[in-house]
């Protein structure tokens, strides 16, 4: 079954928006350009709205045209040259599968188009809730297997963090594991890793992939790790930090990306 199909079933899978996709036109003047699709082909319409933008050498363009499955939906002509609307509008963005196609008009009269795929589903992506202190202190590690309540919410299994920028792990493993059920939320206490039954995790100071947990209880939704006495710290806090979350369950993976920087 295709990613799409999977997001048009009734129970919904496990999936993550984006990465932003970024599909190019060129204009006969040699003018470059690109439609930003943010969702990555994937569009949770519990978003209050959705916006695609036209990107690039814009003050070359005089207008640009939106069509949804070959139907013009909108002609604007200012920068960013934007389509958008509610999300979850039947009228703007159905659910289903969809062809975006976007004609942008240049200035001397010339005009080139590009397309891209969309699925639009009312099941909504996975997220994650990380925050690192400024100085080296408890950092929070969190996941939903949904951002809100969808039609059917997927469980997870078992759930990984990675470290992309900006971001040191060293020391022992120490702190608490909150996991939310079905039927309540459960607390875990460890030092050093925890074993319980069928759940693992465990720490990897010095790698990429430094945070693993595997064996959650069935029908986890949700699971928070805190980290004390600075095991996972911003290595220079005037720059921009980055840590994707992976959860997987149900035969599905799908990968958050989040980070942050202190203004």
């Amino acid at each position: 079954m295709t990613a799409a199909a999977l997001l048009l079933a009734t129970a919904c899978p496990l999936f993550a928006s984006g990465p932003a996709q970024d599909h190019p036109i060129k204009l006969s003047d040699g003018t470059a350009l690109v439609a930003r699709d943010p969702y990555g082909g994937a569009l949770g319409r519990n978003r209050l709205f959705f916006d695609f933008s036209l990107r690039g050498a814009t003050d070359r363009v005089a207008k640009a045209q939106w069509a949804l499955d070959g139907n013009v939906v909108r002609t604007d002509d200012r920068a960013p040259f934007e389509w958008k609307g509610q999300s979850g509008s039947d009228k703007r963005m159905p659910a289903g599968e969809h062809t975006i196609t976007v004609t942008a008009f240049g200035a001397d009269g010339g005009q080139a188009s590009t397309q891209f795929k969309l699925t639009a589903t009312d099941c909504q992506p996975a997220g994650a809730d990380v925050f690192l202190p400024r100085h080296p202190g408890t950092a929070r590690l969190g996941v939903q297997a949904a951002v809100e309540q969808p039609p059917s919410r997927p469980p997870f299994e078992a759930l990984s963090f990675t470290a992309r920028k900006n971001v040191a792990v060293r020391g022992r493993a120490r702190g608490t594991l909150d996991v939310v059920t079905g039927s309540g939320t459960r607390h875990y206490r460890f030092d050093g890793g925890l074993r319980r039954g069928d759940l693992r995790l465990t720490l990897h100071p010095g790698r990429k992939r430094f945070l693993a947990v595997s064996g959650l209880p069935k029908g986890t939704r949700s699971a928070t790790v805190r980290l004390s006495h600075g095991a996972v710290r911003i290595v220079d806090p005037a720059h921009e930090w980055r840590i994707d979350a992976t959860l997987s369950g149900g035969g599905n993976t799908a990968t958050v990306r989040t980070g942050g920087v202190y203004a």
